[in-house]
């Protein structure tokens, strides 16, 4: 039976949210257009227990996780060293509208995040957290595309796929968060180890076949 998850047990999904609000943003004004209409995707769209949608208790906590997230972020842009130098209250509306457009496209990739599948045939756990697991995939296919077209439409000359693009690093970040709530809150550890082996599946891949090809480890990238 395919059912949604409570809201504590899918703790995490705010948190991707506020981290997704402010990483790909850097106009103030857009990031909390995004917040806004993500809490209100979630409030009015997204069903927290199968039946009823999200409201009191779990709306105060949507906004503390989201809060979190926004925390991850902000140090992400630090470690980036784009914390103060690219942030702005409005900045170039083209270039906000672009990354709002961004911030959705990854976001929406989240909207079956709670779905669970109870009593599932010849699974390895239950409830099997069919929804996170779909997220991770789907919303890396969305950064990788995303990927792809920055590479191909930079202005500058591009050699490879940067492992510090806000792409890649978002990548890495969504799947940590996911990899955590599957561990400590949607109590899927086996579905933790083999998301944990298709990535090193995934990266390693990249490296060993460019080996072979000859490149040097210099030119040797995630994500490509």
């Amino acid at each position: 039976m395919v059912r949604c998850a409570n809201e504590v047990a899918v703790m995490l999904k705010p948190v991707i949210a506020g981290f997704i609000a402010l990483h790909f943003q850097d106009a103030l004004v857009f990031a909390a257009v995004f917040s806004g209409a993500a809490f209100v995707w979630d409030l009015y769209a997204v069903k927290t227990d199968g039946i009823a949608l999200m409201d009191g208790y779990d709306i105060g906590w949507w906004w503390i996780k989201w809060a979190i997230g926004v925390g991850v972020a902000a140090g992400v842009r630090w470690w980036m060293r784009r914390l103060w130098g690219r942030l702005r209250l409005l900045g170039a509306l083209d270039a906000a509208a672009r990354q709002l457009v961004v911030s959705f496209l990854v976001f929406l990739t989240l909207t079956w995040y709670q779905v669970t599948v109870e009593d599932p045939a010849e699974s390895l756990v239950e409830p099997f957290a069919a929804g996170a697991l779909l997220s991770w995939l789907l919303a890396w296919l969305v950064l990788f595309v995303l990927e792809t077209i920055d590479y191909y439409v930079d202005e500058r000359p591009p050699s490879e796929f940067s492992p510090t693009s806000l792409n890649v690093v978002a990548a890495v970040v969504i799947a940590a968060i996911i990899l955590l709530d599957l561990l400590a809150f949607l109590g899927n550890w086996i579905l933790a180890l083999l998301m944990i082996g298709a990535l090193a599946l995934f990266a390693g891949g990249g490296w060993v076949f460019k080996a072979v090809g000859g490149a040097p480890l210099s030119k040797q990238r995630m994500f490509y």
